[in-house]
């Protein structure tokens, strides 16, 4: 992989004038295909019109592939979690108490991502439990999807939080993001972890994100060092009963785009706001009066800000379209993320009205299959609630894919979306999938003129992969050899020189 070096080499020195790059097999993000292609790069941008004395360089056998975006996740709470116990991938309660027995000693103890719809015995933890086993430790336990947490008694008293009727020790939505904040990592591990956490990600190609929601969050993004790999579009929490919270110049080269309402949780919680019920019984909840929502998204609106909206369950899907239907929102001001039980008539409403979509395939990877989540809430005929990405393309939508850090995969989020077996006929096409990951999630963000595709004019963020991995639908996650943001090197195998 020795070629690639002079690339580096010259991205890094920011020599003067062009560089171009020949014999490339290249993905515009757009769904084009130029094979044996070339493209130049002027600084931070590609560009067409090819010059005497640039700088040739042969790349032939390389991919070469727009920079991609996670279109939907919380990267401080990604790094929140590699500062607790972790407690993903267990297989059964017992493993869940071996896990906590092995964190020593007697301080608090933060324990995130269990999953208990993956266990034999699919009860959530109980606070009486927790009590038995580890008497008079404070310990939190937050349910992968941050909707659902099981408190210690001690652990409920310091937060407020103690129901003395309450076996279960359960938490849902704000009860929940309390407990966790409370016992939450310190500033600075927390910035530490986030900055490992961009270098990973630049080692898989993306260049973007959009982070939509933490505490704290426009101070953290501001504290993230000058070098950190990534450009984050961002979206400030709102809570009900709350004012808006202050929202001044994001720190370049970051944007502050608007607010993010949560209006329903979980279908793991059993907090998605439904309009039929789930096999356990119980329609969820919607979290936000409907005065009160239409208020604050009015007043976001003539800021000139956007919105976004947590919207699961169908319930919660029709109260933002009704709210937006009702303000006769501007286009392209608001996008729903999610929509995992989105209907038909919905998709169409989302199309009419100019509302952006994002989805999360990777869910259905994880919940979708045979015996999952999604059966356990629903029965057997799960499915036909679950919309494919190919029903909002259908209806003229062009939705962008984010993970939600379940997991944080971009690449299995493609891989699910272009896999039969879980979307059958809808299923999206490899060029569509990486679109709903480069252009499509640059559109959602009002950036496609900007960013998204391997085009002249464009930002040149790409990466470098030794295949293309649309040949084989994204059959396995690929590490880029080399990842380039705005004509930065932001990411370089050491194996490629």
């Amino acid at each position: 992989m020795h070629e690639l070096l002079p690339l580096k080499e010259a991205l890094d020195k920011n020599l003067p004038g062009q560089i171009l790059l020949e014999g490339l097999n290249i993905r515009d993000g757009e769904g084009a295909l130029h094979r044996q292609s070339s493209i130049g790069i002027s600084g931070e941008r590609f560009v067409s019109d090819e010059s005497s004395a640039a700088l040739r360089l042969n790349l032939r056998g390389w991919t070469l592939l727009p920079g991609l975006c996670d279109a939907h996740l919380h990267l401080f709470h990604e790094a929140d979690r590699n500062c607790s116990v972790d407690l993903s991938g267990l297989s059964s309660r017992d493993e869940l108490w071996k896990r906590l027995e092995e964190a020593e000693g007697d301080a608090p103890l933060l324990g995130m991502s269990w999953d208990e719809s993956e266990w034999e015995d699919s009860r959530f933890p109980r606070r009486e439990e927790l009590d038995r086993r580890f008497p008079g430790r404070e310990i939190a336990l937050v349910r992968i999807c941050g909707h659902a947490a099981v408190g210690s008694t001690a652990a409920l008293q310091r937060c407020s939080l103690l129901d003395s009727e309450s076996a279960s020790g359960l938490l849902l939505e704000r009860d929940a993001y309390a407990i966790r904040r409370v016992f939450a990592a310190g500033e600075e591990r927390l910035l530490h972890e986030a900055g490992k956490l961009g270098a990973e990600m630049a080692s898989e190609g993306i260049t973007h994100l959009t982070e939509m929601g933490a505490s704290r969050l426009h101070e953290r993004v501001g504290s993230l060092p000058d070098d950190f790999p990534l450009e984050i579009d961002y979206y400030l929490p709102v809570s009900a009963g709350k004012e808006l919270p202050e929202a001044t110049h994001a720190p370049l080269p970051h944007r502050f785009l608007g607010y993010k309402f949560f209006l329903d949780g979980s279908l793991g919680a059993r907090s998605a706001a439904l309009r039929s019920e789930y096999r356990e019984g119980g329609r969820g909840q919607l979290l936000w009066e409907r005065d009160a929502l239409r208020k604050r998204c009015d007043e976001i609106f003539r800021r000139g800000q956007g919105v976004s909206f947590h919207a699961i369950g169908d319930r919660a899907i029709d109260q933002a379209l009704d709210i937006l239907e009702d303000l006769s929102a501007p286009q392209a001001s608001a996008r729903i993320e999610h929509l995992e039980m989105a209907n038909p008539k919905q998709m169409e409403r989302i199309a009419r009205l100019g509302v952006g979509a994002c989805l999360q395939p990777n869910f259905m990877d994880r919940w979708g299959r045979p015996g999952g989540l999604y059966e356990q809430r629903f029965g057997k005929d799960f499915q036909s609630l679950f919309p494919a990405p190919g029903a909002f393309r259908k209806r003229g939508l062009q939705p962008a894919y984010g993970t939600d850090g379940m997991p944080r995969d971009l690449w299995a989020a493609m891989r699910a979306a272009v896999d039969p077996s879980l979307f059958g006929e809808e299923a999206d096409h490899p060029a569509q999938a990486l679109s709903a990951v480069s252009f499509d999630a640059a559109r959602l963000v009002s950036a496609d003129g900007e960013r998204g595709s391997v085009r002249p004019g464009k930002s040149a963020d790409f990466f470098l992969v030794a295949e293309d991995p649309l040949l084989q639908d994204f059959a396995r996650s690929l590490s880029s050899a080399m990842t380039v943001r705005a004509g930065q090197v932001t990411h370089f195998h050491e194996g490629s020189s």
